[in-house]
């Protein structure tokens, strides 16, 4: 299991959340540039948010 999975799972089952509170897990793509020789980045651009079934980092579904 990667640590990725690792967040997930305590997300899921550790967290705790009211009973009268729906959850939904979702995740977004996000985009960073950066120019060269530098830390901070040039321009981030934020794409839609999607349903969360399969972990982004090694695939293993949720």
């Amino acid at each position: 299991m990667c640590k990725c999975c690792e967040e997930i799972k305590f997300i899921k089952e550790d967290l705790i959340v009211a009973t009268n509170i729906r959850r939904k897990i979702q995740v977004q793509v996000i985009t960073k540039s950066y120019r060269k020789n530098e830390k901070k980045p040039a321009g981030i651009i934020h794409f839609s948010s999607y349903d969360l079934k399969y972990c982004p980092v090694c695939g293993r579904k949720q």
